[in-house]
């Protein structure tokens, strides 16, 4: 996925979706950087990339229960993002996080051949 941060985003989120191989343009420490929306949401457009604010923000550092944010990113409209599904946010959240795992549909697999009771969001 063609994903668009700005200095908004926690380079830690940056570096995590990165690293679940995802195309980021970052314009932290750029000319661009600080642009006013109408800019910004121009350059997303023309790049055809996904602007991601502050549903990321608020999944790895909101306040309140990981499972909660984690439930709002997939199924609330307020901060539901399109194209950025449950393995994504689950992985994140897995990646960015020392009290949850990394868990997407085959760990999920794994678990459960080993006798593990594991239950995934839906």
């Amino acid at each position: 996925m063609k994903i668009f941060v700005d200095e908004h985003i926690p380079a830690i989120t940056v570096r995590t979706l990165a690293f679940m191989g995802h195309e980021i343009r970052d314009i932290r420490g750029t000319p661009d950087e600080g642009v006013q929306n109408d800019a910004l949401w121009e350059m997303v457009q023309r790049e055809k990339r996904l602007l991601i604010r502050e549903s990321l923000s608020y999944l790895v550092f909101g306040d309140g229960d990981a499972i909660e944010r984690m439930a709002n990113l997939i199924f609330h409209p307020d901060y539901k993002l399109e194209q950025f599904g449950q393995a994504n946010v689950q992985e994140l959240v897995g990646w960015c996080s020392e009290e949850y795992p990394v868990i997407n549909g085959r760990t999920t697999k794994i678990l459960r051949f080993f006798g593990f009771d594991v239950q995934q969001l839906s």
